[in-house]
């Protein structure tokens, strides 16, 4: 972190040499320069306004690459990845959990990602739910989010939780039917 803070102070100050020489062209680099650094270090909120910024940033987490940013059958604007198998099958023969990502929102911007696990072989719960806060951790760092403490000790120890961050509602919520489904929101207010 203390290097992504001098590197961009760095930045900033070549840029205002640079700049205070009065020649345009060196401004436009700059400005490529700044856009550079800040894509490496620091996605910021505004992710949600880009959502095929946003799939591409998501999709490297892990779980698989998000689908084009689409609305079919005018059903609503969306993208979602495959379901991504982990751990061992129910029984040895069964299915195995999964994961994945669903992102909502209108055609010019996101406004609502979860990430929806299934634990379909409840013998590895326990890895199922840590698989779930590790992606889930790797989603906030993604969109520049702090990840309350709360939401991961309710994620490890299955349970529901819900709060309200600047400009976010955040919440972890559990669907059950015949397994136990457990997904984490994060939507843009």
């Amino acid at each position: 972190m203390k290097y992504i803070l001098k590197h961009s102070i760095a930045v900033t100050i070549l840029a205002t040499i640079i700049t205070s020489c009065g020649n345009d062209s060196n401004k436009n680099n700059i400005v490529s320069i700044e856009t550079n650094s800040e894509i490496q270090t620091n996605k910021g909120s505004n992710i949600f306004e880009n959502p095929n910024e946003l799939i591409n940033a998501l999709s490297q987490n892990g779980i698989g690459e998000l689908k084009e940013w689409r609305n079919p059958m005018d059903m609503g604007w969306g993208s979602l990845t495959d379901y991504y198998q982990f751990g061992p099958q129910k029984d040895g023969y069964g299915m195995q959990n999964n994961i994945a990502y669903y992102i909502e929102g209108t055609e010019n911007k996101a406004t609502k990602i979860y990430i929806n696990l299934n634990i379909n072989n409840p013998v590895d719960k326990k890895n199922a739910l840590k698989f779930l806060n590790d992606i889930s951790k790797k989603t906030f760092r993604t969109l520049n989010i702090s990840m309350p403490k709360e939401l991961s000790k309710a994620i490890l120890n299955s349970k529901e939780f819900n709060t309200e961050l600047e400009g976010y509602k955040v919440s972890n919520e559990l669907e059950k039917s015949k397994i136990e489904t457990w997904k984490v929101y994060v939507v843009k207010k």
